[in-house]
């Protein structure tokens, strides 16, 4: 329906929005993110477009509002998705850099990750080798990108020193 379909762009809006307003002082990891998040969900969309893999949801039974709400979520995405986990791989991206750019609360950012790690695996969206290769996969991208991006800043030419002159 057009607002399941709503809803997953209001998630992606979010899920981009957050950690342009966590790291807006920190401009110098807002462009290795967001490559490193935008690679991550272009080879996960290879993968699944190129060889799907399925997660049998669990039956759910409860009329609790967290059954509801599981039900609700299972019905927004097709359970051919399953390899690598986007779901670990952003977590594992965002943590990435919000580590750098806070370093003081490294502990609670990789403890959200390893959060959502678990949840995934705990309702049974993800298998153990799509949490692994999801954070794989994310760990890959960020040093790439971290790496790429570093260089490009070392390596740009520097002004020429005359003599008599400072910088």
């Amino acid at each position: 329906s057009s607002s399941a379909a709503s809803d997953v762009y209001k998630r992606q809006l979010y899920t981009w929005l957050g950690p342009l307003i966590l790291l807006k002082n920190h401009h110098s990891l807002l462009k290795p993110l967001a490559l490193s998040m935008l690679t991550v969900g272009l080879v996960t969309a290879f993968i699944n477009i190129t060889f799907q893999t399925t997660a049998p949801r669990a039956e759910l039974l409860g009329m609790d509002v967290f059954s509801r709400l599981l039900r609700w979520h299972s019905s927004l995405n097709r359970p051919l998705t399953s390899f690598p986990s986007l779901h670990v791989s952003h977590s594992i991206c965002l943590t990435y850099y919000l580590n750098k750019a806070f370093p003081k609360y490294k502990f609670w950012f990789n403890l959200s990750a390893f959060l959502v790690s678990l949840s995934t695996l705990l309702v049974k969206q993800h298998y153990i080798p799509d949490v692994i290769a999801g954070t794989l996969l994310a760990i890959v991208c960020c040093r790439y990108f971290e790496i790429i991006l570093t260089q490009k800043t070392l390596s740009a030419p520097q002004p020429i020193q005359t003599q008599g002159e400072s910088l």
